[in-house]
């Protein structure tokens, strides 16, 4: 170690030692609010990233030319524009630079062209896999780990059940599930071709054995095929999520209609009637398997599965080949025949409320909601990314956040047109609105799984707008407090007041403005906090005001 270096690292070092002392010993022996102590324990985090910066020649220039720009909204630049790179790298399409290599474009890329690059296939793929795989997460999982009933939209999706057998094979199943995907991506990446060569196969591999485990744990092959009790959903859940987490849009959509054909076979022979028309119609099977499957509950679950499984490949097939727009049309038209012969063939009275909800909840509003989130995450990546050449990036996620609840609201608008025609064009109606509308008004708290499905439209504006509200650091840290604490972190190399004096300041410059901004919005929710629930309401009022105009209740 240098002796310049000895200088800063000892004399800060020694400063933030005690004041984590002092701060350990006040905490033990004194009362005081929690904001208090997190107030506390965020500073000395921040002066200790301030102390390790300072400690390198190339650290003290950083923080030196970042504290003297003009534009100075350090921690926001930080956060954001390793988040927007890491995004746009995986989802956006990427600029060509000259010497070859290829990057996000530039945030000075005017608004209209940065939101064409952002909205991508990949972007749709991705937005349409979340949107189908996290609300089964949310439902499956807390019924895995505690195994008590699980309520969601209303009715009771999973029943409690024991550890041993139903929660043991789907936990059993997602581990084999799981190391079948992981083993895919480390044989990719294998230097061996054998090992490359069989990465593929992997994921079925694993589904095969998911299927086996069951076969020899269950024993019997109605148990096998996921139609017993709590076991039933959960397992097709396990064959749903292993086929969207395998990064298909395919999968995750076709996944999503195996799962709620779960909770709506059993016992419904129009149903299954229903499904293999629509697998001959798509051309997936012969209409002699479709007759056949109208008597066999089983045998419906089984044309289920190969539907996902032709209708998954065919379309992974197209992207291969570069085909994405003829990807889509066999997707959407795989969808939208499913769904209109389920609709058409279908008795809904013959149902009850619950299964019906649940082929609601599960095979149409994530479907929807997925193409509205992808129109959310490009608004929101485009936005934040134009937010990162000026210090108004707040404004721009004011922006987004107008554009957010725009599309908040044409989503419930178009989940109660898409419902209202279904409902229409049935032999019957297949989800009485009224009674969402009138369940969401008693007992708003039984409908937490509706509000996950349909606030993720929401939910990257949020983030963009927090990551954003860091942009004020540059509105009221001036440029001559700045200048002077940039000259101690240059001299702090031979002087201890100096090195002193950049910790300090560095630290203070970083702590103010995240203080103030938690203070302020802390204010804020104490004016905006009683509003919600009263914002909610009127959303609620204009989407049943809606369903009574065009006469859907």
């Amino acid at each position: 170690m240098d002796e310049p270096r000895s200088v800063t690292l000892n004399t800060t070092l020694v400063i933030w030692a005690t004041l984590v002392g002092a701060f350990i010993g006040v905490k033990a022996y004194a009362e005081a609010p929690l904001w208090v102590w997190i107030a506390g324990a965020l500073w000395l985090g921040l002066a200790m990233i301030a102390l390790l910066a300072q400690t390198s020649p190339r650290g003290r220039d950083y923080l030196k030319c970042e504290l003297e720009t003009a534009n100075y909204t350090q921690v926001y630049l930080f956060v954001a524009r390793r988040l927007n790179d890491w995004v746009w790298r995986r989802v956006g399409r990427m600029q060509r630079l000259p010497d070859g290599t290829v990057a996000p474009p530039p945030e000075t890329t005017a608004i209209w062209p940065l939101l064409r690059a952002a909205l991508t296939w990949r972007l749709l793929d991705r937005a349409l896999l979340i949107a189908v795989a996290y609300p089964v997460i949310a439902l499956i999982l807390p019924w895995l780990l505690g195994g008590d009933a699980v309520l969601g939209a209303g009715v009771v999706v999973f029943p409690a059940a024991e550890f041993w057998p139903e929660r043991a094979l789907v936990l059993g199943q997602f581990a084999i599930l799981t190391a079948g995907f992981v083993g895919q991506k480390l044989s990719s990446a294998s230097p061996r071709q054998f090992w490359q060569s069989v990465a593929g196969w992997l994921p079925l591999i694993a589904v095969a054995f998911a299927f086996a485990f069951v076969f020899v744990v269950a024993g019997t092959f109605a148990f096998a095929v996921g139609f017993a009790g709590a076991f039933a959903g959960a397992f097709v859940v396990a064959v749903a999520v292993a086929f969207a987490f395998a990064g298909a849009v395919a999968r995750a959509v076709v996944g999503t209609f195996a799962f709620a054909f779960a909770f709506v076979v059993p016992g419904a022979g129009a149903v299954a009637f229903a499904f293999a028309v629509a697998v001959a119609v798509a051309g997936a099977f012969a209409a002699t398997f479709a007759f056949a499957f109208a008597f066999a509950a089983a045998f419906a679950a089984a044309g289920a599965f190969a539907f996902v499984v032709v209708v998954a490949f065919a379309v992974d097939g197209l992207w291969s080949r570069g085909r994405r727009g003829a990807r889509m049309v066999l997707l959407g038209g795989a969808w939208a025949l499913g769904l209109l012969a389920i609709v058409l063939f279908l008795d809904p009275s013959t149902l009850r409320a619950d299964r019906k909800a649940l082929f609601i909840f599960l095979a149409v509003l994530p479907l929807i909601n997925g193409l509205f989130d992808a129109l959310s995450y490009a608004i929101t990546l485009a936005l934040s990314r134009k937010g990162l050449a000026t210090r108004w990036a707040p404004v721009w996620g004011l922006i987004d956040l107008a554009l957010g609840a725009v599309l908040f609201l044409a989503l419930g608008a178009t989940i109660v047109a898409v419902i209202a025609t279904l409902n229409a064009i049935g032999t019957a109606p297949l989800y009485d609105l009224a009674a969402l509308f009138a369940g969401l008004r008693a007992s708003p708290g039984d409908y937490w799984w509706l509000y996950l499905i349909l606030f993720s439209t929401l939910a990257p504006t949020a983030l963009h707008l927090m990551i954003a509200a860091l942009a004020v650091q540059g509105w009221f840290v001036f440029q001559r407090p700045r200048r002077a604490v940039a000259g101690w972190i240059a001299a702090a190399p031979t002087s201890h007041p100096a090195a002193v004096g950049g910790f300090f300041g560095q630290t203070m410059i970083w702590w103010l403005p995240l203080v103030t901004l938690a203070v302020s919005g802390w204010v804020l929710w104490q004016f905006i906090g009683p509003a919600a629930g009263a914002a909610g309401l009127i959303y609620l009022d204009a989407l049943e005001g809606l369903s009574r105009w065009i006469g859907a209740i």
